[in-house]
């Protein structure tokens, strides 16, 4: 099974004055695009600690040492790739919210200014 890639932006050295509204919106769909690629990554991840747990009831008595060693093993790779997930989901909840908090301060609720026109001086 391979590991899957999240995308995770470098949010930290972007010169945040320079961005672009199109920019923006682009990594945030991206960012939201992977934040829901490692929900559905969890989800996965605890389904199978769910199945390793039912076989471990359903052999525990027959079963033999090697056995439940490598029970034990396959649950400590995936505990081991939930806490990298539960990671990139924690990354990427940080630069969600440094991109909201960006949009709020950059669009505010005010109308725009009309430029005045200065008389002609003689």
């Amino acid at each position: 099974m391979p590991k899957p890639v999240f995308y995770i932006p470098q949010w930290r050295m972007w010169n945040w004055r320079l961005l672009s509204s199109n920019f923006l919106d682009y990594q945030y769909k991206r960012c939201q695009d992977s934040y829901k690629e490692t929900d559905n990554a969890m989800a996965v991840l605890d389904e199978d600690v769910s199945k390793i747990e039912q076989e471990i009831r359903g052999v525990w008595a027959s079963a033999n040492v090697q056995m439940m060693r490598a029970f034990e093993a396959r649950l400590k790779e995936i505990r081991a790739e939930r806490k990298r997930v539960a990671y990139c989901q924690l990354k990427l909840r940080e630069a969600i919210d440094a991109m909201n908090n960006y949009r709020s301060v950059t669009k505010p609720n005010v109308q725009p200014r009309t430029v005045q026109r200065l008389r002609p001086t003689r």
